[in-house]
Formats: C-alpha cells, sequence, structure tokens
C-alpha cells in the first residue's frame, strides 16, 4: 500500500491519462511517450513525479495492458513496458516492499502475457522467470498473480509440444482459482485454455466437455467476452467431430456477432474457414 495524505491529489498528466476505464489514442500517445523515455530522463522525473513509482499507476497501466490483449498486443506490450519501469522505482517508505515486489510480478507477467500473443514464446519465457522470481520474494499468495502467471507458461510449454505439463499446470491453477480464492471468472480461464489445448490435441469430445463447463461458469457471471471465445472454439470443436455440421455453422455466427457487439476483431471468431 502507498502511504498517501489525505489531500493527495492525482494530478500527474500520465495518471490523468490512464485513469479512466479505457485508452483514447491521445491517451495511449502518452503512454508511449513515457516507454519513449531515455532512461536517464525516466530516473529524473521519477524523482519528483510520485505517479512514475506509485503501485497505483502500475494497477492502472496492468488494467490497461489487459484490455489490450486481445485487441492490439503491441499496444499492450508499450503499457506493460512502463508499468514494469514504475514498479521498479517504488521506494520502501512508499510502498511495503512486499507488496512492491508483487507488483514488479505483475507488471512482468503483463508483459509476459503480451509477448505470448505475439507469438515471440523465447522472450515471454524470460519475462515469466523474472516475474516468478518477484512473486516468490513477495511472498503474497492472490488469484491475479502466480496462479495466473501459470497460465501463460502452461501456454508457452503447449506451444512448444509439452501439452502434457501445460494441461498439469492449467488444471492446477483452474483448482486454486475455485477452492482457494473463489475467483470463479479466472476458472473460467483456466478450463477454456485446458479445451484449447485439447483442440488442438484434436480431442474434440473432452473439448466439448471442458468448454460446456467453462461456458455454465462465464454465462453465471455475465462475461460476454469469454463465452464469445467459448462458443468460437465449440464451433471448432463441433467441426472436428464431423457429425453437427449445422450447429457448428451456427457457433461460428453467433460468435461473429458477438465479436462485433464487443468491438473486437471478427477474425477472432473465424476459426471455421470453408465450413
Amino acid at each position: 500500500m502507498v502511504r498517501w495524505s489525505s489531500n493527495a491529489k492525482r494530478t500527474d498528466p500520465l495518471t490523468d491519462a490512464i485513469g479512466g476505464p479505457f485508452l483514447n489514442d491521445s491517451e495511449y500517445d502518452a503512454v508511449l511517450q513515457m516507454a519513449l523515455l531515455p532512461d536517464t530522463e525516466w530516473t529524473r522525473q521519477a524523482q519528483f513525479r510520485p505517479a512514475l513509482r506509485s503501485p497505483i499507476t502500475v494497477a492502472d497501466l496492468i488494467r490497461h495492458s489487459r484490455w489490450f490483449l486481445g485487441r492490439d498486443p503491441q499496444k499492450s506490450i508499450v503499457i506493460a513496458e512502463v508499468a514494469i519501469r514504475i514498479a521498479a522505482a517504488q521506494r520502501e517508505g512508499e510502498t511495503v516492499r512486499a507488496e512492491a515486489d508483487h507488483k514488479r510480478a505483475e507488471a512482468w507477467q503483463a508483459y509476459a502475457a503480451g509477448l505470448t500473443e505475439c507469438q515471440d514464446y523465447h522472450d515471454a519465457l524470460k519475462a515469466v522467470v523474472t516475474a516468478e522470481r518477484f512473486y516468490d520474494a513477495s511472498r503474497v499468495m492472490r488469484a491475479e498473480g502466480r496462479p495466473s502467471l501459470d497460465l501463460i507458461r502452461a501456454r508457452i510449454l503447449a506451444e512448444s509440444g509439452d501439452t502434457r505439463s501445460a494441461l498439469q499446470l492449467a488444471e492446477n491453477a483452474a483448482t486454486l482459482f475455485l477452492s482457494l480464492f473463489e475467483d470463479r471468472t479466472r476458472c473460467v480461464m483456466a478450463r477454456f485454455f485446458c479445451a484449447n489445448i485439447l483442440l488442438k490435441e484434436e480431442r474434440y469430445q473432452e473439448a466439448i466437455n471442458a468448454l460446456d463447463r467453462a461456458a455454465e461458469i462465464a454465462y453465471e457471471q455475465g462475461d460476454t467476452e469469454m463465452l464469445a471465445h467459448i462458443v468460437a472454439s465449440t464451433g471448432y470443436a463441433l467441426q472436428g467431430i464431423g457429425n453437427r455440421h449445422e450447429r457448428a455453422r451456427g457457433c461460428q455466427e453467433h460468435a461473429i456477432e458477438m465479436f462485433e457487439w464487443l468491438g473486437m476483431p471478427v477474425e477472432l471468431a473465424v476459426l471455421l474457414k470453408g465450413v
């Protein structure tokens, strides 16, 4: 936690830019300019701008990095880079050490997620290892922390062909999300990840079963974005089975409608080309 005085105000240009729920183009440009600052100038500014060493700023940046992950992963990476810089500038006396380490880990985790989305698995794995180091130093256990990071490592493992280890990591994370944190949203993400590994293994019925379980929770949570991904993946699995042509087409069409409504790239839903 940051020990700010009661009359502290968010007046820094960066915090003004990132304080809202979404970043418009000019607000993103403000973040980009911070990413482009030379190290010497960054260090100088961090001395007199508390926002550039605040975990509150880091949290806002991570939130935006996650939002851009499925929409524009390059922007997600840039935002995470700024979060890493600010997390590294946190000071003892302003932020409790365990919390500072956890924020540094979260920032590196956001960076790893962006790199993974861009299929830069080598650098993503290095970022994961760095995040793990800070999580271990922090010894703070939260759903958004180490269990979520394990899903990124699992994806990297899956892409490298080690699907068995990837499934085990994801299943363990799903169990932690539900039993330890009661975080149903992240449990859905973990189950969805497992389903997509099963799809790549052409274990279609197992994938459909996993997607059905994930869809139930996502529907209860009102998570429309995750439901859109689940519907698209269900259509792909149905196509793989090969005997449910019309239902597969219906899933694809419904997924496209959902992605359009969410303002996300329709290409994400077009998994059934030629159906």
